[in-house]
Parts: structure tokens; C-alpha cells; sequence
């Protein structure tokens, strides 16, 4: 995933989804937050769907038959989400767009199923010059 601000890249932080136990961790390593556990949990401490450091990577390790979506990041994550706002930007200042796979998204953008390598870009604001429109192959 990707999220630009007026044009700028915006980092996705590193262990949304994982804490709840002292064991939960997360460090830097080559100068990059990386999340992760230390020992085993004693309570379960990390969601299915979580970040493990900042490069916007979502990982979905889904133990049930069922989907995981962009809502479910944004409420783990503790970001308002919905048609108007993300966070603190708002239309009509601050409307956003998203994209999938390059193409524009049409409606409730929080119900995007998460799928393995599924490139989402959200756009808040001025769009960036080019919206990426592949998951990244390294």
C-alpha cells in the first residue's frame, strides 16, 4: 500500500497489529522500523493482518476462511477511515482518491479485500506524478 499527501509518499508505520504482550517488539534495523515478536505470546499479540517495518507492505496471514480488508488496517491502525476522511484530511479540502492495480476505485474504498500482491495507492490532496500501479517485485 501506498498513501501520498499533496504528492508525498506517507510511511505506514511499522508493527500495526502486533502488540498486546510484553513480547511484541519493535526496533530499528538498517535504519527502518522492523516489528516483531521476541519469545512466544502469552495472550494473542498479533492480527492477522499486520506490518512488520515501513515499506508500506501489508501482511495478511489468515488462519480462517474469511476477508481481511483496508477498513481492518485503518481501525488497527486507530486512522479514521470513510468516505470523507482519513485521519484529520477532509473533502472538500482534502478529498482522496484510491487506486488498485493503477485504476481508480469507485466506492467504499474500506471494503477493498486485501490479496497478495495487490498494489493500492491512496491519494489525499494533490496526487503525486505517477501512481504506482504494480506491487513491487523486490
Amino acid at each position: 500500500m501506498d498513501i501520498f499527501i499533496d504528492g508525498q509518499p506517507t510511511v505506514i508505520p511499522a508493527g500495526i497489529g502486533i502488540g498486546g504482550d510484553p513480547h511484541a517488539v519493535v526496533t530499528v534495523e538498517n535504519g527502518q522500523q522492523v516489528a516483531g515478536l521476541s519469545g512466544k505470546c502469552t495472550n494473542p499479540c498479533i492480527s492477522p493482518l499486520h506490518t512488520h517495518d515501513t515499506s508500506g507492505i501489508l501482511h495478511v496471514e489468515n488462519d480462517k476462511d474469511r476477508q481481511i480488508n483496508v477498513g481492518q488496517l485503518f481501525t488497527q491502525w486507530g486512522v479514521r477511515f470513510n468516505e470523507q476522511c482519513i485521519g484529520a484530511y477532509c473533502a472538500p479540502d482534502k478529498p482522496y482518491k484510491v487506486y488498485v492495480d493503477g485504476q481508480p476505485f469507485t466506492g467504499d474504498a474500506s471494503t477493498i479485500v486485501l490479496k497478495d500482491h495487490l498494489e493500492i495507492a491512496i491519494v489525499i490532496g494533490t496526487p503525486p506524478a505517477s501512481i504506482p500501479n504494480a506491487f513491487p517485485s523486490s
